[in-house]
């Protein structure tokens, strides 16, 4: 049973990041389209679920909400605090919307 409420929480990380760019962002694309961030974005970045990903989209899309790109971030894999429940994922979406 763990193993489908992690995924679950993955999941709702994976639809939210391409919900929020309208695309999937892959890190190489960026720096290469965007030499000015090449300094800005890192490892630390990128999905854990898929290290090609920038889940980090406020360093990409500035004017994201705070509270979104917090959310996003918690997907990274320099953040340490992870969510594991999706309800948790839901909570912090609400002060995005707010």
């Amino acid at each position: 049973m763990r193993g489908t409420i992690d995924f679950d929480v993955w999941s709702v990380g994976n639809v939210l990041h391409f919900v929020s760019a309208r695309r999937i962002v892959r890190i190489r694309e960026v720096l290469a389209n965007r030499p000015d961030l090449v300094s800005r974005i890192g490892p630390e970045d990128a999905s854990l679920f898929f290290p090609y990903r920038l889940m980090n989209l406020g360093k990409l899309y500035p004017w994201l909400p705070p509270p979104l790109t917090e959310t996003l971030r918690r997907f990274a894999v320099g953040d340490c605090v992870r969510y594991e429940r999706v309800d948790e994922v839901v909570e912090d979406l609400q002060d995005a919307l707010a």
